[in-house]
């Protein structure tokens, strides 16, 4: 499974057992999943969607930002 951090000025967001991450890339939508490579992106104004097991897909509203993935971990920082 993979965990996700989501940073912004006021909140930190912390999820667990997540199956997929998508997320507003600039060059387009990418979805992470369980042992993705190493990665940073800039994101763009869209929707972050977490996709668990355990409850509804959760959809977060961003500005932009950026993200990095490393051994089945997500940190985004959002505006």
């Amino acid at each position: 499974m993979i965990s996700c951090k989501i940073i912004s000025e006021t909140n930190l967001l912390n999820y667990t057992n997540i199956l997929s991450v998508r997320v507003p890339a600039l060059k387009g939508t990418v979805e992470i999943l369980f042992n993705h490579p190493e990665m940073f992106l800039l994101l763009k104004q869209g929707n972050i969607i977490l996709k668990s097991i355990e409850n509804p897909d959760k959809k977060i509203e961003i500005q932009g930002g950026y993200l990095h993935v490393m051994n089945n971990q997500i940190s985004i920082v959002i505006e």
